[in-house]
């Protein structure tokens, strides 16, 4: 960065001052490439050049009117001297001053530079210094401003070229600028004095104004629309039609200086007309009159060009040819017919110029363009024998020296003509293919870019698209003279066009030919190429003639009419035509060959169908004439031409069947076309005899072949058989096949001729001709096969091995000839079609033993393509494969597309075959290789070389390949993710995979140790880690040895492979535990992870294998996040490298959301209750690089933009990790926090506080000149987005709101600015999702859509003007994204501070009025936002957002549904200023999220709980994502309080009922159902909760229970009826939530039944509790009965109680009823009404609970109630001890009340307590007691905790009713008793253990006295 502004910028600020004009023009370029990689710096410099170009012309305007008042030469001399000195720009300003115009100049030889005396003496030295064609010394001072003008618009104007499409781009009122510079600079010409004082500085003015105005309107039509009325204007007055008259600097003049520099000025004028009709065609209909407009200028400066123009006379002979050209292509560009004035003219003067360009040598560049690139392969030639550029297909090197050997010279004069039609058009262009064979790989070369007409009026006819002019002025002067000539042609009449061809053919003869009109004209042809082409390949006459026929034949409708000739001769020029192009056919010359056979089937397909077949017919018929070795009705070829001559011809046969298809498919689809649609009968009598062509050509495909002929006609007629195959159409499926069939014997006889250099004695002497053509053979039977390979189903009967033999006979020529770029594209196209069609090589048809991967022949050729060619210096290293040296783009491309293909057809290829070929590592090889050849696209254009076409074609920029690589890369991931089905593998593929990119983004590989397994005895853990890193080291090795550290492109891309494979494990993760969160994954537990390595370590070391096992992502944490880290902060040379930063920030907030729940086993601690506490978080160690690196990204949201890329994506991304890094809760301090958050605080000055009317304050213009302007408004999206974001989770209670409260509270300053500026990013958020056509949720919009929520406001709105932008063009579209993305979130955080803004004292800056309309505003844009996320279901939702969100951001359709629900809960919860309709439209909206979230979320729990796969369900959501349904479920309870307190009145009550009502509607339908007990649902309880709390709050509303519509009693009933379902459902549920829910639940039904006692009879009451125990709801049972006074409710369901007790099928409902009594006993006991249910229950089931006792304690039911035994015992000991306690307070009552009757005496209790100790006896015998003090003889089935509960109650009772438990002794036995006596011991003494004699002493206590006393 130092180096550029103290270097770099001063070194090229003098460079375009310099004297010399080749060098102001090349350091416009070099600051044009320069903006290309540091567009920001180049921003500042355009804006400073701009300045500066003004500055000088007001100071040669003031240096002219200077001159013009002082009349002595000495003062006026003074006076320049002074006012050059005070022009100079000064060291301050950055500029150095320029060169001394004193200094000589050392001559160059150059051309246009004169060293002839007499010729330097007639040039006038003003008229040298514009034109540039040499320097002169001067002492006019203001030659220095000359200079700058000029170089400063030229590097102005380039850099409109690039900057539009570069980060940052230019702003509309920029462009509106640069156009009144120009207007300014233009204008001087009408300048009072300048033109008469200094001509030449007047002319540098208008040359610069117009080149400016040029560079503009390459921006394309939108971003010139605007001013498009301001040029005409300028275009207008410059050629004198607002006056009537021409008003350009002069008047009539022949002075040699006015008229050059009156020329001059005029090609400007013209580039810039030319420039608009490229660039902005469209409107020339836009526009009103723009096309009458145009056309009225040409035709004014048409007569001062065309034959006799007064400007001919000028001596510029460059200029002057490059303003011919220019009115031609201007002409070219109009839409046909357009020009019917001067459309004769027009046509006369462009064939003076072809045939003056011919006289002169020169040679048309047009040739490529007009014949079909199928043909090119012909075209190609070994490397030793290459003379043409096309010959190499691409080969770099050679490529460049053929360049500089066959390109003409271009000077910058030239050059700076045509630079801005070198700039990319803006018009969208389709791809048109030319070939028969669907690859697309082959398109790369077969398909030319289309541009589609600009306007209908281009549709007419067939207007073709001028070419791209050439730089060399001479040559472009002859492409638009042959393309206007072609595109009038066909306006001409029979006689016009047959004189034009006559005169062409008059071209190629001899001045005696001439004068003769003889038609022996083929001899001497030859002759004369022979006698011209020495030491050349093409003639001159020979090029432009064929490419001018070839063109007017192109540009002629598909049925050219007749006129007045006879039916069956057709017009006499297609007979000229005809003999003209048979002349041709036996040129050396490949491309003249093939312009032949072009012409020839094109003539074959012209004219009426009658002249068609009589045309054709004779066409056919000379054809063979010619293959015989004579011309038509001529003399005999030449030996030597022959064989060209019947290779012409066999191409011939070919191009005449080729262009026959083509027509026939253009006459069906062509729009418009007079003709019928032809049938297939019809289209078949039209074909040509394709059988008798092919009879033409098979006998030259023999393995003889005939007597004579060469290599050269065997190898055209290989590719003309394939192409009659290819489009032969017409052909019976039967004669087809035959053809095939044959076509596959000729593949397999010349595959053998191939290698043969001698076949025959008369080949003897022909082996150079056959080494030259070699290639071209090889190319074309490399194509023939691959046409073939689609279509051997049909001969598949025959031969099924066809496939397998074409593949090796492919494997073979690619080994043979593996270093031409030709060859291998031609094969890798093939490999591209059989991995296409790999189904022939089944297993049955392969002819030689095969691996059965069809991919596995191919890669080994992908791996010799994209390999690097490294020199002998580099080898370092042992075995390095020398393949890998195709140094031609298109091969690079196609090896890159190759792979893609079979990455994408996963059954083609294992993992193993991408393993071993370590693809990762050369493929960001490659793309650091890529990335290091880059170079400007457009310099080889402007350089010094006038290359040709072909180079162009075959020279992709580098840009292209790096994106095919990047895509490439994440095919082959996900291949390699998606083919591994074994867990264990794909998770040792996925870690390599990251600890491989991890090694690239850091820019070293892992230390590699030796890991030998073979000879390891045991595998421990840190062998499992270190062979993991050693697995990664072998595939970043390969890219860290070629450079270390990688480029920047290359660890962007490593960042990404890294968060795309770390998604892949997260992925796997949930897979492998589908009901766990992530945290308790191996893959991120350590615990786990360490757990599982430990047993895999310990299966390996008992197994044969000698692999080690797998290592976790978790063990490898550090270095991950020191990786991510590092590529968060990444620079270079002290420049930040932002898109490295970003793409690191979002590995590095993956892993913050995966690590950040994982807690760290060794941070834990025991507390001291004994249980463990919390731990720490395992990233809480390296919190402080992860709050380092998310800090930084921070910053650069207030940065200013730095030299290198705009920061705003990044501030993005940082924001969006620290929202993660909050919700995972890794900052603890509220200091760190508000550290953290201090750059997204906005200052308040930053915000403007304004009214809804007065939007232009809210926009955001960038603060620097080198600040991304486009980008600028992100910064701001990404600090309110973060602040919203924060807030929410605030109320979320995620965070806690004392971590930030001083955040906030320095926020509450600009809260209600925050909130405006929020609502107005949300408002253009959402206008650029409608204006697009998208709901918003970024869903298409469907047509039909008739229940729509949008205001009148919404539905008009103006996209081209936001709120927060003046023109949506000054925004780039990661802007648009994040306007998008991120209006839910903003629009949520509005509504509520605006709430709270209206809530508060009106400000002094903005009234309550005006707060309110923002409200208003944003209203109904969160309500439409629900409407649309609720339209859909999520299933749909999941699906749309991976279309719509493509990039790196979060938001989708949960996170837009979340916030608009959100946001809707602030009106709802305020309620005040919530208008009627806006209420009603709130209780729409909860029917609508009831049905559309809350329903869905009950269904998918028991689609799931059923087993059913709830994505198959037709009418239920795939999933109801957990935060989207606890905001709607709080969403429901804020619109039911805000209803019962009032805020809130929706019109009437049924839509609230609706809402709360239904779900439990879906749960009564699945009543018979029980969930399963790991239920762990949050959405289920949620909901349920939920709704429960809603129906509580509504019972307390006294308006709905006045309301005379609605009925309370069968409400009540219902919602007693829910909550018993409710709790029947979740009986068997665990968790917290499961808790929340029955708790809810049962205080649902309870508090009915105490509310409202009239309305829940006893009856009724009856009634639910036996429904409830036979639904098995017993939780809801022993509700109710409590709520019974008398024992009724245990009545009338006992028979179910008993049901339940003793089902021993289903032990789960012993429990619950067990448990359902006791509580009921309980309770009845606590409210001393147990007399009326304990009797019930004891003597009901009292049975069977001592037989439940007996069976749990005992195990006696087997192993199934085993988990349940403490539980049942404990419930049913403690309704038995209740049954005591209450039979003792009975008796204890009647005893004190004499008058009351006893109901338990003691001889009763002691009876109870006898049965009841017998069993007690019996558990505590078979459990024992703790500590061994008794031990159970129950074995391992033993648990003492039940002996205890045993003992205690034995123990209490006698502590109680001593008396009755003394009685209750004797009527047990002997052995009971001792029993008995020994727990109560125990229970007393605490279970103390040890010898007696340590035992502390107590009070003896004699059991079994008390038996004997009783007995006495």
């Amino acid at each position: 960065a130092t180096a550029l502004d103290d270097v770099v910028l001063p070194a090229l600020k003098a460079c375009l001052i310099h004297v010399d004009r080749g060098v102001r023009h090349e350091a416009a370029i070099a600051v044009c490439a320069l903006a290309t990689a540091v567009p920001t710096k180049s921003r500042a410099l355009f804006i400073t050049l701009l300045d500066e170009l003004e500055s000088n012309q007001t100071m040669i305007l003031e240096l002219s009117l200077l001159s013009t008042h002082e009349h002595a030469p000495a003062d006026t001399s003074t006076s320049f001297a002074s006012c050059a000195t005070a022009t100079t720009p000064t060291p301050s300003t950055g500029m150095p001053p320029p060169m001394p115009l004193s200094a000589t100049k050392r001559g160059r030889f150059r051309r246009g530079a004169s060293t002839s005396p007499r010729k330097a003496s007639q040039q006038h030295p003003q008229s040298s210094l514009a034109s540039g064609a040499s320097v002169v010394v001067s002492s006019d001072p203001s030659d220095a401003c000359h200079h700058a003008i000029h170089g400063y618009s030229l590097v102005i104007s380039l850099l409109l070229h690039e900057l539009p499409r570069l980060p940052g781009g230019i702003p509309t009122k920029l462009v509106d600028r640069i156009i009144m510079v120009a207007e300014k600079l233009v204008i001087s010409q009408f300048h009072e004095t300048l033109p008469k004082v200094n001509p030449v500085g007047a002319c540098t003015c208008v040359r610069a104004g117009y080149c400016m105005i040029g560079g503009a309107l390459t921006m394309g039509p939108k971003a010139i629309a605007s001013n498009i009325a301001t040029i005409f204007g300028i275009w207008q007055t410059t050629s004198g039609q607002t006056t009537g008259e021409q008003k350009m600097m002069y008047t009539i003049s022949t002075d040699p200086l006015t008229l050059d520099l009156e020329l001059e000025c005029v090609e400007a004028t013209l580039a810039s007309i030319v420039a608009f009709l490229t660039f902005c065609s469209e409107l020339l209909l836009a526009v009103p009159d723009a096309l009458n407009r145009t056309t009225l200028l040409l035709e004014t400066f048409f007569p001062l060009l065309g034959r006799n123009g007064r400007l001919t006379a000028a001596t510029n002979s460059t200029c002057l040819d490059s303003a011919k050209a220019l009115i031609m292509e201007a002409f070219s560009w109009l839409p046909p017919g357009s020009f019917p004035v001067v459309a004769d003219k027009i046509f006369m003067f462009a064939a003076g110029l072809i045939v003056s360009g011919t006289e002169d040598e020169v040679a048309s560049s047009l040739m490529p363009l007009l014949v079909n690139t199928e043909d090119q392969l012909l075209d190609a030639s070994s490397f030793c024998r290459a003379n043409g550029v096309g010959q190499v297909f691409g080969a770099k090197d050679m490529t460049d020296s053929l360049v500089t050997l066959t390109s003409d010279v271009a000077h910058y004069n030239e050059r700076e003509a045509v630079m801005h039609f070198m700039a990319p058009k803006h018009r969208t262009a389709t791809r048109n293919r030319k070939s028969a064979i669907d690859s697309p790989i082959l398109d790369l070369v077969l398909s030319d870019h289309d541009a589609t007409p600009p306007t209908p009026l281009h549709e007419v006819g067939t207007w073709r698209e001028p070419p791209v002019p050439r730089p060399a002025s001479k040559v472009r002067l002859m492409d638009s003279a042959i393309h206007v000539f072609a595109a009038t042609f066909g306006l001409k009449d029979g006689h016009e066009q047959q004189s034009a061809i006559v005169m062409l053919e008059s071209m190629l003869m001899t001045p005696r030919e001439r004068s003769s009109r003889g038609f022996g004209v083929g001899q001497s042809l030859v002759l004369e190429l022979d006698r011209k082409s020495k030491g050349k390949t093409d003639n001159a006459a020979v090029v432009n003639v064929t490419a001018t026929v070839l063109a007017c034949l192109q540009s002629l409708p598909l049925h050219e009419a007749t006129y007045d000739h006879a039916i069956g001769i057709g017009p006499p020029w297609m007979k000229t035509a005809k003999n003209l192009f048979f002349m041709l056919l036996p040129s050396p010359s490949h491309l003249i060959r093939r312009g032949a056979a072009e012409g020839l089937a094109l003539l074959a397909t012209l004219g009426v169908s009658e002249d068609a077949h009589t045309l054709q017919s004779t066409i056919l018929h000379s054809l063979d004439e010619v293959m015989q070795g004579s011309l038509p009705n001529g003399p005999k070829l030449a030996p030597e031409s022959i064989g060209g001559a019947r290779a012409g011809s066999l191409l011939a046969l070919a191009c005449i069947q080729r262009t026959t298809r083509g027509v026939a498919d253009a006459s069906r689809t062509r729009p418009g076309r007079s003709r019928i649609s032809n049938t297939d009968e019809e289209e078949k009598d039209n074909s040509p005899p394709t059988m008798i062509m092919m009879s033409r050509i098979l006998p030259s495909l023999t393995p003889l072949g005939f007597e004579g002929e060469t290599f050269l006609v065997r190898t055209y007629a290989l590719h003309a058989f394939g192409l009659l195959v290819a489009y032969s159409s017409t052909m019976e499926t039967e004669e087809y096949a035959q053809t095939l069939q044959k076509a596959v014997e000729v593949v397999d006889h010349n595959f053998l001729s191939a290698w043969t250099s001698v076949c025959a004695d008369f080949h003897s002497g022909r082996e150079g001709e056959k080494f030259s053509t070699s290639v071209a053979f090889l190319c074309v039977l490399l194509r023939l096969m691959t046409f073939l390979l689609p279509q051997l189903d049909m001969v598949k009967s025959k031969d099924t091995t066809t496939a397998s033999r074409f593949s090796g006979m492919v494997s073979v020529i690619l080994q043979s000839c593996s270093s031409h770029p030709m060859v291998v594209f031609e094969g890798l196209v093939f490999f591209d079609r059989l991995i296409a069609n790999h189904h022939l090589l089944s297993p049955e048809a392969l002819c030689i033993s095969f691996t059965g991967e069809a991919a596995y022949s191919v890669i080994p050729v992908i791996m010799s393509v994209i390999k690097p060619d490294r020199p002998a210096l580099f080898l370092e290293f042992e075995n390095y494969d020398h393949l890998g040296s195709i140094d031609a783009n298109l091969c690079h491309r196609a090896a890159v597309m190759c792979l893609s293909r079979c990455a994408q057809n996963s059954e083609l290829v294992s993992p193993g075959t991408l393993k071993s070929f370590t693809l990762h590592g050369h493929m960001l090889n490659m793309l650091e290789t890529s990335c290091g050849s880059r170079s400007f696209q457009h310099m080889p254009f402007h350089r010094s070389m006038s290359v040709s076409r072909n180079a162009e074609r075959t020279s992709d920029p580098p840009e292209l390949l790096e994106a095919d690589l990047v895509e490439c890369i994440e095919s082959v991931i996900n291949l390699e993710c998606s083919k591994v089905t074994s867990h264990v593998e794909k998770r040792r593929v996925l870690l390599q995979l990251l600890l491989f990119a991890k090694a690239i983004m850091t820019g070293a590989a892992d230390k590699k140790e030796s890991n030998d397994d073979a000879n390891r005895g045991e595998f421990t853990l840190s062998d499992v880690i270190s062979y993991a890193v050693s697995r990664a080291s072998d595939d970043s090795g390969i890219v860290l040895q070629e450079a270390t550290p990688p480029r920047w492109q290359v660890k962007c891309q490593a960042s990404k492979i890294a968060s795309i494979v770390f998604t892949e494990i997260m992925k796997l993760s949930r897979n492998e535990s589908p009901h766990s969160t992530l945290n308790m994954s191996p893959h991120f537990d350590p615990v786990e992870a360490k757990a599982h390595c430990i047993r895999e370590c310990h299966a390996a070391n008992t197994s044969s294998t000698t692999e080690a096992p797998g290592s976790f992502a978790i063990f490898h944490l550090e270095e991950l996040i020191a990786a991510a880290c590092s590529a968060a902060t990444a620079s270079s040379d002290q420049a930040e490298i932002r898109s490295v930063q970003n793409a690191g920030l979002q590995f590095l907030k993956l892993l913050v959301e995966c690590f950040g729940d994982v807690r760290d086993p060794e941070s834990a601690f025991v507390n001291p209750s004994g249980k463990e506490g919390n731990c720490k978080s395992v990233l809480d160690q390296y919190s402080s690089q992860i709050i380092s690196s998310v800090r930084h990204a921070l910053i650069s949201v207030d940065k200013p933009d730095d030299e290198l890329e705009s920061a705003g994506g990044l501030g993005m991304s940082g924001c969006e990790t620290l929202i993660v890094i909050a919700e995972k809760g890794l900052i603890s301090d509220p200091a760190a926090y508000k550290r953290l958050t201090r750059p997204l605080v906005p200052a308040t000055s930053e915000l403007a506080l304004c009214s809804y009317d007065e939007s232009a304050m809210l926009r955001t213009k960038a603060s620097t000149l080198q600040e991304d302007g486009r980008a600028v408004l992100m910064n701001k999206i990404a600090k309110l987005w973060a602040l919203a974001k924060l807030r929410y989770l605030v109320d979320k209670e995620v965070v806690a709101e004392a971590l930030v409260k001083r955040v906030f509270l320095e926020l509450k300053k600009t809260e209600l600015e925050v909130a405006i500026h929020s609502a107005a990013l949300a408002i253009d958020g959402a206008r650029i999702l409608k204006g697009s056509g998208l709901s918003l949720i970024g869903m298409p919009l469907a047509d039909s859509s008739t229940d729509r929520h949008d205001t009148p406001h919404e539905r008009n709105i103006s996209m081209q003007c936001g709120l927060t932008f003046e023109n949506i063009d000054d925004i780039d579209d990661s802007t648009k994204e994040s306007l998008v993305l991120t209006w839910p979130a903003l629009a949520s955080s509005a509504v509520s501070s605006l709430m709270k803004g209206l809530d508060r004292p009106a400000s002094s800056n903005i009234e309550q009025a005006d707060i309110k309309l923002w409200l208003d505003k944003l209203t109904p844009l969160i309500f439409s936002g629900l409407h649309d996320s609720l339209r859909i279901d999520s299933s749909k939702n999941i699906a749309a957002e991976s279309e719509f969100n493509r990039a790196t951001h979060n938001t989708s359709w949960h996170e837009t549904t979340v916030m608009c629900l959100h946001g809707i809960r602030a009106l709802v919860n305020d309620g005040n200023h919530l208008s009627a309709t806006a209420a009603k439209e709130v209780g729409q909206l909860t029917l609508a999220v009831s049905r559309g979230i809350l329903h869905p979320a009950i269904e998918a729990q028991f689609l799931s709980n059923s087993g059913a796969n709830p994505t198959k369900h037709p009418d239920v959501a795939k999933e109801a994502h957990d935060e989207v349904v606890i905001e709607a479920s709080k969403f429901l309870e804020d619109v039911c309080q805000s209803y019962v307190d009032g805020k809130i009145n929706f019109g009437e009550n049924n839509m609230i009922l609706h809402s709360i009502l239904s779900p439990f509607a879906v749960l009564q339908e699945r009543s018979g159902m029980k969930l399963n007990p790991e239920t762990k649902s949050i959405a289920f309880f949620e909901v349920i909760s939920s709704c429960i709390r809603s129906v509580k709050k509504l019972l307390s509303s006294s308006d709905l229970l006045t309301d005379a519509h609605f009925d309370i009693e069968l409400f009540v009933k219902a919602m007693i009826d829910a909550g018993i379902t409710v709790l029947s459902l979740t009986s068997e549920a665990t968790g917290a939530n499961a808790d929340i829910a029955k708790g809810e639940a049962a205080s649902l039904v309870r508090d009915c039944l105490i509310q409202y006692p009239t309305i829940v009879t006893s009856t009724d009451k009856q009634q639910i509790v036996k429904a409830a125990a036979q639904q098995g709801s017993w939780e809801a049972w022993a509700i109710v009965c409590s709520q019974l006074d008398d024992a009724s409710g245990f009545v009338h369901s006992l028979d179910a109680i008993k049901d339940a007790l003793s089902d021993w099928n289903d032990a789960s409902r012993h429990l619950a009823a067990l448990a359902a009594m006791r509580s009921v006993v309980q309770d009845s006991v606590a409210a001393n009404s147990a007399e009326s249910i304990i009797g019930h229950v004891m003597t009901g089931v009292g049975a069977e609970i001592m037989h439940l006792l007996k069976a749990y304690g005992c195990m006696l039911a087997g192993g199934q109630i085993a988990e349940h035994r403490t539980a049942a015992c404990t419930d049913c000991v403690r309704i038995i001890i209740l049954t005591f306690q209450h039979m003792h307070a009975s008796s204890s009552v009647s005893e004190q009340e004499e008058t009351a009757v006893e109901q338990y005496d003691e001889h009763m209790i002691s009876a109870f307590l006898s049965v009841v100790f017998e069993s007690l006896v019996s558990l505590i015998v078979f459990n024992g007691l703790p500590n061994h003090i008794i031990s159970g003889n129950g074995g391992v089935n033993a648990d003492p905790v039940i002996g205890r509960i045993c003992a205690q109650s034995i123990v209490l009772v006698a502590r109680t009713t001593p008396l009755a438990f003394k009685a209750s002794m004797a009527l047990v036995g002997p052995e009971d008793r001792v029993m008995l006596e020994a727990a109560a011991r125990a229970e007393l003494s605490g279970y103390a253990s040890g010898s007696r004699e340590h035992a502390p002493v107590k009070k003896k206590i004699s059991l079994t006295g008390f038996g004997t006393k009783q007995s006495a």
